[in-house]
């Protein structure tokens, strides 16, 4: 998604998503998401994607953004 409806979008509305806000956060793929020019907070347990470049899609994969308004864009 394009923008954020919680930090768990993902679960909440059943997609594969890299967003996530738990007290489970793993603090390492917080710092690496910080790293890779996403979001990340190891002190916040929460790390998410906002987003990227291109290259930053290619390696997590990412190959559709969907907006709230209902379009689609292909990466």
């Amino acid at each position: 998604m394009t923008a954020y409806q919680t930090h768990n979008d993902a679960s909440l509305n059943g997609y594969n998503g890299l967003t996530l806000f738990s007290s489970m956060a793993n603090e390492d793929i917080a710092i690496f998401f910080e790293k890779f020019g996403l979001i990340g907070r190891p002190d916040e347990n929460r790390y998410g994607y906002t987003e990227g470049t291109p290259v930053a899609n290619l390696f997590m994969n990412i190959k559709y953004l969907i907006a709230r308004d209902g379009f689609v864009s292909a990466q």
